[in-house]
């Protein structure tokens, strides 16, 4: 079951919890998300370009890793823990993770 349960991500839609939304996608983090979004929009679509969308987002709005990828694993995964967010987000359909982060 664990295993459906983390490819559903994948192939249907996500919807995090209300108290998931609440502790994570706070208002601190709302412009970083959209910064984020841009980037991911113009990048590779690969691991390593993920994670340097990341480094240049958190060093321009002065957040740390956890603050942004648990929002991230949240909008997109359904859920705030996932392994690497960067490789995690690679599997995923590039416009997919564009708009479930645009959703917030």
């Amino acid at each position: 079951m664990e295993l459906a349960q983390w490819l559903a991500m994948y192939f249907g839609d996500v919807t995090p919890s209300a108290e998931d939304l609440a502790a994570h996608v706070t208002d601190a983090v709302k412009p970083a998300l959209s910064s984020l979004a841009v980037r991911f929009a113009e990048i590779a679509w690969d691991a390593a370009s993920i994670q340097q969308a990341f480094k240049a987002t958190l060093a321009e709005h002065g957040l740390k890793l956890p603050q942004l990828a648990h929002a991230v694993r949240v909008l997109v995964c359904g859920r705030a823990q996932t392994p690497s967010v960067d490789a995690v987000l690679a599997l995923f359909a590039r416009d997919t993770v564009l708009a479930r982060l645009r959703a917030a």
